[in-house]
């Protein structure tokens, strides 16, 4: 999809590969608002100018968007400004108004592509649609189902497709203090999966402060994401809807310097690279053998427990042996969090295979009896 980059301005520094920047406000309010800001991010390099028409809000009372109306201030951007203009959908009769009144680009958000029914109504209204569709994670960690909706859209032979990662719903406050979790893994398995696939990062949605925008736009950036998605108003503080993520036009200027600032071309440290990628190769392998020792070891005490009739489930145990290892990560200030959930999976896995052994072993008495 290179043809859905603009090049970038010449007050902003150049980079090796162009970035996909969507921007504009969450909501369309109104007309004079719309337009205000579109006027503000001209001479930005502005892939898309976006603004929500319908609004899924996930309480009803709050803002819900201005709806059909809006499109005609939409309209009025692209013929003022020249900038390309992108909205949600989630709807069928949203595809049909938009696709009819000119859109540029339109993506589906968390909420609907959480829906396999809703994300299916909306390929078949896309059938063979020729314009960029983007699609943004589902709102839980579910690789799967942000896969599934990807795919139902190609095979509606939607011609142009892109991914939105704007992080997960946390299912508690989150200790970082952001609006959304994110969680890198699953964008990067994403990219594992559809390597051509472009995937920007939207840090309005994750962080939901404005504060944080630059740092983690530059950071998605220095990740390797093909782009941003950042919400932007003429004057945020009196926004209807996610005022408090959104930022002004002066300072989403001073997002995309350093956005393009942190971009770098990888070929003079290819070699560098290759080491290290190599030494983590090495390192993995190490990993993956001593795993394998460990549960080998694993199926040789469930063989000891089942010969001595001593019960594989021990968990005051396994809780020394998690305290212990939690005590080992802090000296070697490694993620407590991390280590607690990889040990609770070995465990998991090793009681597993204990269970195994035990039943062949039963079966093997069964034969037995029955052979006798």
């Amino acid at each position: 999809m290179s043809d859905l980059t603009d090049a970038p301005p010449q007050d902003l520094p150049p980079s090796s590969k162009n970035l996909l920047v969507v921007a504009g406000p969450c909501s369309a309010e109104s007309q004079e608002q719309i337009l205000d800001t579109a006027k503000a991010l001209q001479g930005m390099p502005i892939s898309y100018f976006r603004a929500g028409l319908w609004k899924p809000r996930t309480r009803p009372g709050a803002f819900e968007g201005v709806g059909t109306k809006g499109i005609a201030w939409l309209q009025e951007v692209k013929r003022k400004t020249k900038l390309k203009i992108i909205t949600e959908v989630s709807l069928p009769h949203h595809v049909e108004e938009t696709l009819k009144a000119g859109f540029d680009a339109l993506w589906i958000g968390a909420r609907t592509v959480s829906d396999p029914f809703a994300v299916q109504n909306l390929a078949d209204a896309l059938k063979g649609c020729t314009i960029p569709i983007f699609v943004k994670n589902p709102i839980s960690p579910d690789i799967n189902l942000w896969i599934g909706a990807i795919e139902r859209l190609s095979r509606a032979n939607v011609q142009h497709l892109g991914a939105i990662f704007r992080g997960f719903s946390p299912m508690y406050s989150s200790k970082l203090g952001y609006r959304n979790t994110p969680s890198w893994s699953v964008a990067f398995e994403l990219k594992r999966i559809m390597p051509h696939l472009p995937i920007i990062c939207d840090p309005s949605h994750i962080t939901g402060k404005r504060s944080d925008v630059e740092e983690f736009c530059k950071k998605s950036v220095e990740l390797g994401f093909d782009g941003v998605m950042i919400e932007t108003h003429i004057q945020p503080d009196e926004a209807k809807s996610d005022a408090s993520q959104q930022v002004s036009p002066t300072m989403l200027r001073k997002i995309l310097q350093t956005a393009w600032r942190s971009r770098r071309t990888t070929q003079p440290y290819s070699l560098e690279l290759e080491t290290y990628r190599k030494l983590l190769s090495e390192i993995d392998d190490a990993l993956l053998s001593t795993l394998a020792k460990r549960i080998e070891v694993a199926r040789e005490i469930g063989r000891y427990k089942d010969s001595h009739e001593i019960p594989i489930l021990q968990m005051e145990h396994f809780s020394n042996v998690l305290k212990t290892n939690l005590e080992r990560a802090k000296k070697l200030e490694l993620p407590t969090d991390f280590v607690y959930h990889l040990f609770t999976e070995i465990h998991e896995l090793s009681t597993k295979v204990q269970f195994e052994e035990a039943k062949k072993a039963e079966n093997s008495i069964l034969d037995k009896e029955r052979n006798f």
